[in-house]
Parts: C-alpha cells; structure tokens; sequence
C-alpha cells in the first residue's frame, strides 16, 4: 500500500507567532479571521465526513507570511469518527486539548473547536506584552484552580485583545474555551458566523466582470484545508471495518471469495445481476490508497468540496451531432429479423452441488485456521472474505461473534487503564501541591508566580526589637519607643524593587491606570519612580487577580524585619555605609544622582537588595509620630492618619541617616509626586 500527497508550501503558524512575539507586533482582527476562516470552512466539512483532528496547534497550520492559503497538516491522531464519540488514548499538546480530551469525556466537533480557540487565544495574547511568549494554559491546570474556587490562571481574550479586536470576536474566543463543552461553540460552521458576524462590516466590492479563465485561476488560488496521509489511512480503515461489520461489501475492496469465482454468484440483487452498484471511497484529492488484494472500482468518491459520499451508476456517454450536421442527417429505413425464440437455459445442478460443497470445505479449513486468534483484525478479514458466501453463513457468525468478544474485551481493558492512569494523575498532583508548599515555606526559598510577576523569597519566621536607642546616631523621635515586634509565620517579600517592565505588564492588561515617567534614567530593569500610595494598591490588585495569590505592601514591622535581617546595628552591614553597598548621595551634594538597575548592589543576609537606598519605598501602614499603641504581630497599623502612609529605606537623593533601617518618613497617598524618589516592592502571604 502507498500514498500521495500535495507537497505543502509555507512555514508553521508558531514559527510565525514567534517572530511576531519577539518584535511585539500583535496579530490585528484581519490578520486573524485570515488566517481562521479558511481553517473554519475546510474542518467543518472534515466533521461533517465523521472526522476529528484531535491535534490542532500552531505547528500544525502552515500559512505563508502574507496568511494567504492556511493549510491544516498532521491528521495522524485523527484515528476515530465523530459519531463514536469516546475518548481515546491518541497524543494531544497540553495547552490545546479540551478537558474531555484528557478526562472521560465525550468527544466531537466542540474538542477540535476548544483546540481553535487556544489558537487564536494565542494570536491575540502573543506580540502584545513585553515578555515571554504566551502559551494557553494546561486545562487541568485550569479545572484544578475552577475546582478550587481560584482564578482562572488564564487570562480571557476580551482582556487580552481589548482596543485592537472586536468584542465579539473576543467573547467567541473565550466561548471556545470554556471548560465545559456544554457552553462551547458546538462547530466550525457555528465559531465561523460568530466571527464573521462580530467583525466590522464588509465594505461592498464594486462588480467587476470576469472572465472564465480569471475564474478558473481564482479557485486554483483560494484559501483550502489540506488532509494529510493520516487522515486517508484512518478514514479508509475506519470505514471497511464499519462496512465489513455491516454485512456491506467495503467500497472499492472486493475479497477473493469462491463466490466470484465461480460461473454464477450465489445472490442476485432484485433478480438483475446486469448491474450492481459499486463504490470507491477517496479520502481526499490529495491522498490515494491501495488496499492489498483488493480491486478498484471506477466511480466517484468522496468530495471534500461538498463534504457527500455519492454512489453513481456509468451511464454510456451520448454525443449528439451539431444542429446543422443533424438537419442533413436523412433517417435510413432500418430491416428489421424476426424474432427467434429464446432458448431454456441448461442448469448443471448436480455441477452447482460440487462448487457449494467445495466452498463450504474452503470455508470451513479457513475458519480452523483463525478460531483460536486473538487478533480482532484477523477475524474481520476472514468475515470481509467470506460473508458474501452463502456456504460460510455459519462460520461468519462464529467469527463475528469471537471478534465482538474481543472488542468488549479490549473496551474494558482500556477503560480500567484509563481509570487507574486518571487516579495516578490526582495522587500525583496532590503530592506535588504538598510539596510546593513545603518548599515555599523553606526560607530562602525563590519563585516567581508568573513570568512578569516580581521574583520573590522566603522569610523565616521570627522576632526582633523594632525602633532605635537614643544613642544611635541620626535618631529621630519617631523612632521610639522601641518594642519587641513577632513574625508569626514565613511571609514572601520581592527579592527587588518593583521595576519598570514590571509596572507596565500591568498597564498592558489596561489595570494600572498612570504612566509614569523615567527622569531620562531608562526603564526596563529600572525601579518604577513617581509612584503614589494609590498606585501601588492598584498593582498589588492587578497582581492578586493575575495569580491568585494574596499579594500586597510590606507592614511597617515586616519592612524593618526584612531590612535588618537579623541586625541590630544603623544597617543591615554594621553601623557604617559605603556607595559600594548603596546608591544614595554620601556628602548630601545632592547635585548629581538618579536611580540604579535593581540588584546592582550587594543583598542582606535575607537575600533582599536595595533595602538602603535607590528609592524609597512605601508601606501599608498609616502615619503615627510614635510607636505608642503599636501592633506587636507584624501586622500593619491601620490607625492614625491614614491621609498619609509611611515610607521607609531613604533613595538616591538621601544622606546616609535617611538609610538607617529604623528610618521613618511619610507621605500623602494621592498627587503628583516629584523629583523620582518614590517606589516600591511587594510581599505575600504563604500558602497553608
């Protein structure tokens, strides 16, 4: 058996999306239903012959750079038909496979749709953010944080792709991908109105007269789906094992069977063997397959175009002479004989007693030869051999029977390993959720919640004496009186100060509302400057719904305990400071200064940089001009004027007393703030 395939031209959509990623240039609408449309047209046609896909990803959409021509490739987990509708165990990428695909669930159209969804969820969230490539997250990712009351951890495309797509096109997206089937787009044809619909409206093209050759060459030009090898091979297996079952005689495949080889067959259609209807099924135009020891017939097959399967009788073909050769044309009288009777026909019956006893012996030593297999292919093959033999009647039914057998067999084989693997996986899971959490409770342990989401670290749990002693130097009366301050439990605090490209990932997802400006220092790696109290509650949020985890400002407490990291000297270095260990004005000049990329100075024993100086960084606690009444927990102090909240660690503009880790100073939480000495950094709770 071989087969022939259309040489497919072009480069893979996530090779596209990569380089539209990398140069932040996001797919527009048009670019997108471009790309879609096609697809949409040509699968809808694949579902409707009893087809599923199954694998559909950007690797597997070839289009050129221009979008023209999509063609959809790689059909070698298309092993099972719509109608069937059960899972299988065919290979999916995790990202792109619908939560039936990967659970018991039943499968159809609506699992390819889930699939179409991710992609063009990842055209609209690719090219858009200044980070690395998006990718659709893992659907049981997705129904564990459902199942936990969580957020989805992945962000909708109404948000992603709001300002540049049409919110219909954006809520058909999200539509793709619910986790339940029951409220997805349920087909192609469907998700095609929907996006057609949801776009802007079609200016109308002026009618322009074509002739039949341009015609010709548009449809030869017109975006198509092209069926690759695996899908020809499954398609055709699928339907003569279907066909076999049935007692139909598979399109196109023709046993060797004593029955055609004798003189007459054993069973006439409607008393006229003249003609009988003969069927070649061809898969696609571009994939032809030949069956060992079967015959082919010469008659249409299928027609991916019109998605039917037709049956056609040859009729013999008519030409008829031109008008003015037929108005020459004078009739000739015809002669006509006699009729002759017809003559009886001889029936040999005594040589038709001979050939049904020799195939019943035939059929008889082929059925000992496959009545102990256990192969459920062998026994359809004797059944597809022998079932258009009258003699074999009885040995087709045993053989039937044993592969049925076989079948309910091999089902609940399939479905106890099914079974076991699902359980495997929630034990598997629940460990690795146990030991996430140990090892975030570990201090000194790292991680970073999303890739935009500030790194963190892990504090242990402790306690120290908050405030200054009259001797220090550089105290103020803020400072006191000192009191012994308990850290309950590890808390997570940001390894930096929030930077830049942090502060705009969220002005990105259209959360954070200012941008600030940079004072001609640089962003990217830079501390966000300009920032108010107001808005670093509106990142703390925008982080806390991103990742579903509690996020926010530092207490006043918890920033001292970070700063000394178990110091009771001026710094968390001793009681002496250098422009080696901190970025701050050392003779108080103040005539040259800016910030510096966070981490360019040495961390504390605590692993946190920039805890003395760059800029100063706000809390969540309200002003108070004394530590009278304070909390003692760790917990922020939520009384006092709240008008104005604490900022504590001295910026670059700052003399060396302004550095001191017991250092207080405030601010108003609303208003412009100058000169470029305001930021911040986050901290977090642990999970229990």
């Amino acid at each position: 058996a071989y087969l022939v395939m259309e040489y497919a031209d072009g480069l893979p959509l996530s090779e596209l999306l990569r380089e539209r990623e990398e140069g932040r240039k996001p797919f527009g609408e048009a670019e997108l239903l471009a790309v879609m449309a096609p697809l949409l047209e040509g699968l809808a046609r694949v579902h409707a012959a009893g087809v599923l896909h199954r694998d559909i990803k950007p690797s597997n959409i070839l289009v050129s750079r221009s979008l023209e021509r999509p063609v959809l490739i790689d059909f070698g987990a298309a092993k099972q038909g719509v109608a069937e509708q059960t899972k299988s165990l065919a290979p999916y990428t995790e990202g792109y496979a619908a939560l039936e695909q990967v659970g018991d669930g039943k499968l159809g159209p609506w699992t390819d749709v889930y699939a179409l969804g991710a992609v063009m969820w990842r055209m609209v969230a690719g090219g858009n953010r200044p980070w690395e490539p998006p990718n659709p997250v893992k659907v049981e990712t997705r129904a564990n944080a459902a199942l936990r009351g969580a957020a989805d951890p992945m962000p909708p495309a109404r948000e992603l792709g709001a300002g540049r797509i049409s919110p219909g096109i954006l809520e058909a997206i999200d539509r793709c991908l619910t986790l339940n089937d029951g409220e997805r787009v349920r087909g192609c044809g469907e998700l095609l109105k929907l996006l057609q619909g949801a776009g802007p409206e079609p200016r109308e093209a002026p009618q322009v007269p074509v002739s039949k050759r341009q015609a010709q060459a548009g449809k030869k030009n017109a975006p198509r789906v092209v069926l690759a090898a695996g899908v020809a091979a499954a398609a055709v297996l699928l339907w003569f094992l279907l066909a076999s079952w049935g007692g139909t005689d598979p399109a196109g495949v023709d046993a060797e069977s004593p029955s055609r080889a004798g003189a007459e067959p054993s069973r006439v259609s409607n008393g006229n063997e003249a003609e009988s209807l003969r069927a070649h099924t061809e898969v696609s135009g571009r994939a032809e397959g030949e069956v060992a020891g079967a015959r082919q017939r010469d008659s249409p097959g299928k027609d991916l175009d019109s998605g039917q399967q037709e049956l056609q009788v040859r009729e013999p073909t008519v030409r008829e002479a031109p008008v003015d050769q037929q108005a020459q044309q004078v009739p000739t009288p015809v002669r006509q004989e006699p009729r002759q009777p017809a003559r009886e026909p001889r029936i040999d019956v005594q040589g038709q007693e001979r050939e049904a006893s020799r195939k019943k012996e035939a059929a008889e030593a082929a059925w000992e030869e496959v009545k102990g297999t256990e192969r459920p292919e062998v026994l359809a093959a004797f059944i597809a051999k022998w079932e258009r033999t009258d003699e074999a009647a009885d040995f087709v039914g045993r053989a039937k029977n044993r592969m049925w057998e076989r079948v309910t067999e091999a089902a609940e084989f399939v479905n106890k390993a099914r079974t076991r693997m699902h359980d495997l996986a929630k034990i598997q899971a629940v460990k690795e959720e146990e030991e996430e959490a140990r090892d975030l409770k570990s201090a000194g342990r790292r991680f970073q919640d999303c890739a935009v989401c500030p790194q963190m670290v892990v504090l242990p749990a402790g306690d120290f004496i908050m405030g200054s002693p009259r001797s220090e130097k550089g105290r103020d009366g803020d400072e006191g009186p000192r009191h012994r301050v308990t850290i309950p439990a590890p808390f997570a605090v940001g390894i930096y100060e929030v930077t830049f490209d942090e502060w705009e990932a969220c002005m990105l997802d259209r959360y954070c509302s200012r941008e600030p400006a940079d004072e001609g220092w640089g962003r990217g790696r830079q501390p966000v400057i300009h920032m108010s109290w107001v808005d670093t509650q509106e990142y703390v949020e925008w982080l806390s719904r991103k990742t579903g985890k509690p996020y926010r400002l530092l207490s006043e407490a918890e920033w001292e305990y970070a700063a000394r990291a178990g110091t009771q000297t001026r710094y968390s270095f001793g009681n002496r400071i250098s422009r080696k260990q901190a970025n701050y004005d050392p003779d108080s000049s103040r005539i040259i200064g800016k910030t510096d990329r966070v981490g360019s100075y040495p961390p504390n024993r605590f692993g946190l940089h920039d805890m003395h100086g760059n800029v100063w960084e706000w809390v969540q606690d309200c002003w108070n001009d004394s530590y009278a009444g304070a909390p003692d927990k760790g917990e922020a102090w939520l009384s006092g004027n709240c008008y104005h909240r604490v900022l504590r660690g001295g910026s670059w503009f700052s003399d060396s007393g302004n550095l001191r880790s017991a250092d207080r100073y405030w601010g108003p939480i609303r208003g412009r703030v100058e000169g470029g000495r305001r930021g911040f950094r986050v901290a977090r709770a642990l999970d229990p």
